[in-house]
């Protein structure tokens, strides 16, 4: 999710601890107890300026063993309203990485989150690559109840008024990939589990909408996946070159606790392409294709900036995106995007589909160099005058 973006970013401006010292214990002789005390003290002084070119980064404090903050969560997705919380995370170096390739690191993180409309949220993750970076695993444990406004699917009579959506759920995700000899092609199963008790608020006021009886009451989502993926991007943080592109196909099965059965494909296709040395350009296409008995709040929905989530939705979506970075002076870089897209029902009906926009703008700072990890905000527009700010961890496009 979106707020996930944020928990880096309060840190930047308000963090000041200047270093922090690891020292030894025991020591037979006091003087080789000294000795060898002041030379750990300066071995392993953590400092958050970068030698390098005198400038604020905690890539250092990040990747020591004691490197685990609690941070700030700001919430601005337009659908749940605005909101904060807490996250608590670490991030450590891959051993194995080196400045030519830099692996995947291990990330690991509890949180808690709410917002005004009272939707609020808690859950744990963790990512972890095994083997020289041969074997990537991710999973993810949360309880949410989540207020939404719903739009149903292109009904024109939620269009101008959409009701409230209420969900509690359970979600639970469990990935394993495995690295293609030294390719950087990966392929290996996903399991999600998603448990939900829903709830509308009054349609007195509004006709009945076709499918909503099944929205109400408790429903579930168990889903087996296939994932192939490529993956040649520099960092996962702020790729500046490389390619993230391949397919997933997922079976959502009463067989396996499911309410419905249904697929769902996701072919996708990320480019980092550098300009010049200071100048990044990124090209993103995704698409969603759903089939079978698909619950209206699962069907696949335009997902860019300044798009309220769930606003568009069918049984097909497609966008395509581009969004450009330059640095303008040392760490600080600005960024301007750009995206459009489609969602239908069928491909017959792709013509009469309106075009879904967004665009927008932003900034950057490069906080943990090692990492590659900028953060900043956005700032985006879409149709019917919607407008969001977003405060962004590494890129905004996360497969």
């Amino acid at each position: 999710m979106r707020f996930l973006n944020a928990i880096l970013l309060l840190f930047v401006l308000t963090f000041s601890v200047q270093g922090i010292l690891a020292q030894d214990a025991k020591e037979e002789n006091k003087k080789e107890h000294k000795k060898k005390k002041d030379k750990d003290k300066e071995k392993t002084k953590i400092s958050l300026i970068d030698s390098t070119d005198g400038a604020l980064d905690v890539g250092e404090f990040l990747d020591m063993p004691e490197g685990i903050l609690p941070i700030p969560v700001i919430i601005t997705e337009p659908a749940i309203g605005y909101g904060g919380g807490l996250a608590v995370i670490m991030i450590k170096e891959n051993k194995f990485t080196t400045p030519e390739k830099k692996l995947q690191p291990n990330i690991s993180g509890v949180f808690g989150f709410g917002t005004q409309s009272k939707t609020w949220g808690v859950g744990i993750f963790h990512a972890h690559s095994f083997k020289h970076d041969k074997i990537r695993y991710t999973g993810v444990l949360a309880k949410t109840t989540i207020n939404i406004k719903f739009y149903g699917v292109r009904s024109d009579n939620l269009d101008a008024k959409p009701v409230l959506l209420k969900m509690n759920n359970w979600f639970t995700m469990q990935r394993v990939i495995f690295r293609i000899k030294d390719t950087d092609l990966f392929i290996g199963p996903q399991y999600s589990y998603f448990q939900t008790k829903n709830s509308i608020d009054s349609l007195l006021s509004r006709p009945v909408i076709p499918g909503f009886e099944k929205i109400n009451g408790k429903s579930a989502i168990s889903m087996v996946t296939l994932l192939i993926q490529y993956d040649s991007r520099d960092n996962i943080f702020t790729p500046n070159k490389g390619l993230s592109t391949g397919v997933s196909a997922g079976y959502s099965s009463t067989f396996l606790g499911s309410s419905n059965d249904y697929w769902n494909i996701n072919p996708y296709f990320l480019a980092y392409i550098p300009i010049s040395k200071k100048v990044f350009s990124a090209y993103r296409f995704d698409s969603q294709f759903a089939f079978g008995d698909v619950l209206l709040y699962a069907k696949p929905f335009i997902e860019m900036r300044g798009v309220p989530a769930m606003r568009y939705q069918g049984n097909y979506t497609m966008l395509v995106q581009t969004e450009w970075r330059g640095y303008v002076y040392r760490r600080w870089s600005l960024n301007g995007f750009v995206g459009t897209g489609k969602a239908f029902d069928d491909f017959a009906d792709f013509n009469d589909a309106n075009w879904i926009y967004d665009y927008g703008a932003g900034f950057r700072y490069l906080m943990a160099r090692r990492y590659d990890l900028n953060v900043g905000m956005d700032f985006a527009w879409s149709n019917n005058g919607d407008f969001a700010f977003y405060i962004q961890v590494g890129t905004a496009w996360n497969k």
